[in-house]
């Protein structure tokens, strides 16, 4: 991951220092990055005016720029701080934020002159890589729904993540290589930047700096170039500015570290010939328990497999009893030791490989281990946790028996939900959560 950014650092230098990209940049920089509250109240003001916002700028930048707003147009109010020197001691003055004001900018549809030149960004052609679907479910795993329509809220952009729906939408009509690179965009954008989450940052132009940085750095990974596409877009966003990329190489690397651990995680698995679980292909499909027909080796595998997971629900339970901020963080949203109690709920230490440890001390293979989505393999070879600082629920089947997890972040980077990914005793699409409860002996 670090050397992928280095590498995205030196290809910037080279297109930034480009005469054609000085001169768009240049413009560039008179345009104002606005917070994430201010992009709110442009897009708001534009959309219910019929058009959606591209650049924007205040009415004398636009006149540098050798463009006029036209006669009559409305600018689009934003909040402006008001900043004063404040008399800290004797001898010592800060510039302080004291209030707000109300201005007003407008944006390029709302002017006419001299066209301003654009720093030209390619669209990514090929097909659909076949990471494709593993992308989705851990967009879906982050709880968001995944929508690939050419819809008017979309506007210019190729894809938007929509934080009150909760929803991902990417424009259908782009070359397959290209709606998988938007996909792993708005992936980053999930994982980094949700509204008001510690370390978000407040400048636009660093958020799109590192969802596309990260993107840059999976699809390279991934054998998907996107150099076309990518340089361009972080160029632009960030002024030409490196040190801006420099800045953030800690978030992006952590992310995209992440995201491909996920994905080689699971190709690790289902390229595993040695697993005696799906020994059996045929009787992998079902998530019914083994019959009497089940060869004696498939029946030891599932047997031990289900132990791993009662063992992990019994160690995350453990760890909710001795960790107060996970306690608080259910007490907050009125989950009481009751209810706790009724759905086995557990705590995930944010420790690397605790749950595996535990495991491990309790005579669980490694391969068991995998088997059960409880862990994923790093490149080192090591085993790591999949859930880490998250309160865990516990998914049953209809007999009770525990098939799977799904996670909550509670504090620090990452997707805010996660779940386990399907094994053969884990079908997402076999299960309801809750259903064990649902049964005649079961309290309403």
């Amino acid at each position: 991951m670090e050397r992928l950014h280095g590498q995205l650092r030196e290809s910037l230098h080279a297109l930034v220092t480009s005469e054609d990209w000085q001169q768009a940049l240049a413009v560039a920089a008179h345009f104002h990055d606005y917070s994430f509250a201010n992009s709110q109240l442009i897009w708001s003001q534009a959309v219910s005016r019929g058009f959606h916002p591209s650049r924007v700028a205040g009415y004398r930048t636009w006149q540098k720029l050798e463009r006029q707003v036209r006669r009559g147009e409305r600018g689009l109010a934003i909040l402006a701080p008001v900043i004063r020197k404040i008399e800290v001691t004797d001898s010592e003055e800060e510039r302080r934020v004291v209030g707000f004001r109300v201005v007003h900018v407008f944006d390029l549809s709302q002017t006419e002159g001299e066209p301003l030149p654009e720093a030209r960004i390619t669209l990514v052609e090929g097909d659909l890589p076949a990471q494709w679907g593993k992308v989705t479910e851990l967009i879906s795993g982050a709880g968001f729904s995944l929508q690939v329509a050419d819809v008017e809220r979309l506007g210019e952009a190729n894809g938007i993540t929509d934080w009150r729906k909760r929803e991902v939408v990417v424009r259908a009509g782009l070359p397959g290589a290209q709606r998988f690179k938007t996909a792993v965009h708005e992936l980053a954008h999930i994982s980094l930047h949700e509204p008001n989450s510690q370390g978000r940052p407040n400048c636009r132009g660093i958020v799109e700096v590192e969802a596309e940085s990260v993107t840059f750095m999976i699809c390279v990974a991934l054998g998907v170039n996107t150099t076309g596409y990518s340089l361009p877009y972080v160029a632009s966003w960030s002024g030409g500015d490196l040190d801006k990329v420099t800045a953030t190489a800690d978030r992006v690397i952590r992310c995209a570290h992440q995201v491909l651990t996920d994905l080689e995680g699971d190709r690790r698995l289902e390229h595993d010939g040695s697993r005696t679980i799906t020994t059996n292909r045929q009787a992998s499909e079902e998530v019914s328990p083994p019959t009497a027909d089940t060869p004696e080796a498939g029946r030891v595998a599932v047997g031990k497999a289900e132990e791993a997971l009662r063992a992990a629900v019994a160690f995350y339970q453990d760890q909710l009893v001795q960790d107060d901020q996970a306690r608080a963080f259910l007490k907050e949203r009125g989950i009481n030791n009751e209810s706790v109690d009724r759905w086995q709920l557990g705590y995930a230490p944010a420790s690397w490989d605790s749950l595996v440890k535990t495991l491990r001390s309790e005579g669980i293979s490694d391969e068991i281990i995998l088997e059960t989505g409880l862990a994923g393999r790093a490149r080192t070879g090591r085993l790591y946790d999949r859930m880490r600082g998250r309160v865990v629920f516990p998914i049953h089947d209809a007999g009770g028996s525990p098939r799977g997890f799904a996670g909550r972040l509670i504090s620090g980077d990452g997707p805010k939900y996660l779940n386990s990914p399907e094994t053969p005793l884990y079908k997402k699409s076999k299960l309801l959560y809750g259903l064990h409860l649902c049964g005649p002996s079961s309290q309403p």
